[in-house]
């Protein structure tokens, strides 16, 4: 996925088996770990090999769920942007949606087009949010955007996003995802500002894309979205990450800031001040006020789980489906707290 790691090689005689599927259940790496043992050991028993076909099974079904999905859309909308989804061409990812970006003119069209196709509405997003989620059945969900935003906060020019896409292979079908520069910027910023925590396959896709980058236009959007701090934090702890896996950094011209680590274990959380600094550095305390109770369990336990499963989205059954709805009390203090903090975003 990277590169070969200078940490000593173990035997598969030592490896804890139970452990290792846990902890790539965690990082959401259980289909690659599972296909790759599969592919690559002899030393593997009887039950362990049936653990691995069950896992690979499953997953190659998800893998044609997602490319049905993706073929489906880029039918639709051929110059439709698949974000966060593609990390590199040799890494069969598994993800919960397929998230794209539409010009918003378009938006309501195109979910138009897809109710047409036999599509259904999986969340009521509120028209401020401009984004739809729907799916089919077969198919992963799509979540189609017209801006990419978290905390009802932009983080890189919409310009950038669109320049120059690049074309990619993912799971076998091929569509346009962002050019270097705004990948890396989207991943970091969603890292730091939807879920305080990163994967190690991501984290690996990260490292690929830093030989590429322009890290001056990097920057200076991070600074004019007023991110540049939480950025650099966000680089630092990839520089020592990549020291203790690599030998050396992977960034040479930005302050570099030794860390201890205890342990590395991934997903890697971010540390609480950190996430304090990121809120207060991007000004999005307004929106977090109206999340206080998930952040408070965030800070006391450093457990971002709770973060990225929002309880106030609940699911329900119709015409014999299950969809998740935000409740009408909900939909409306959502609606009027975006209107009122948008009116606080205009002060400095």
């Amino acid at each position: 996925m990277y590169k070969n790691t200078i940490l000593p090689e173990i035997n598969f005689k030592d490896i804890n088996f139970d452990a290792l599927l846990y902890l790539a259940t965690k990082d959401n790496t259980l289909y690659f770990v599972a296909s790759t043992l599969l592919d690559s050991y002899t030393e593997l028993n009887s039950n362990q090999k049936t653990r691995l076909q069950d896992i690979v099974d499953k997953g190659s079904s998800e893998i044609q769920e997602i490319q049905r999905s993706i073929k489906s859309l880029t039918k639709l909308v051929p110059n439709a942007l698949i974000f966060k989804t593609y990390m590199g061409e040799n890494y069969k990812r598994i993800g919960n949606d397929i998230d794209a970006l539409v010009d918003y003119n378009e938006l309501y069209k195109i979910e138009d087009l897809l109710f047409d196709q036999g599509y259904k509405t999986v969340v009521n997003f509120p028209k401020h949010e401009q984004c739809i989620m729907v799916e089919r059945s077969g198919e992963k969900k799509l979540h189609i955007q017209s801006k990419v935003h978290w905390c009802w906060k932009e983080y890189l020019d919409p310009e950038l996003i669109w320049k120059d896409p690049r074309p990619v292979i993912h799971n076998q079908e091929e569509f346009l995802t962002n050019n270097v520069n705004a990948d890396f910027l989207i991943h970091i910023a969603h890292m730091n500002f939807e879920h305080p925590y990163f994967k190690l396959s991501e984290l690996l896709y990260l490292f690929s894309l830093v030989p590429e980058i322009d890290l001056d236009l990097v920057l200076e959007q991070a600074q004019k979205y007023n991110w540049k701090k939480t950025l650099l934090r966000s680089i630092n702890l990839m520089n020592n990450i990549h020291v203790v896996l690599y030998g050396h950094r992977l960034i040479d011209n930005i302050a570099f800031k030794e860390l201890y680590f205890k342990e590395l274990s991934f997903p890697v959380m971010f540390p609480r001040t950190h996430m304090v600094l990121a809120v207060i550095e991007k000004r999005i305390t307004y929106y977090l006020l109206g999340r206080v109770i998930k952040i408070i369990q965030v800070l006391l336990t450093g457990e971002t789980a709770v973060y990225t499963d929002p309880p106030e989205r609940k699911q329900y059954i119709k015409d014999g489906e299950q969809v998740i709805k935000e409740s009408k009390i909900r939909y409306t203090v959502n609606h009027l707290r975006h209107r009122i903090f948008s009116i606080f975003d205009n002060f400095k």
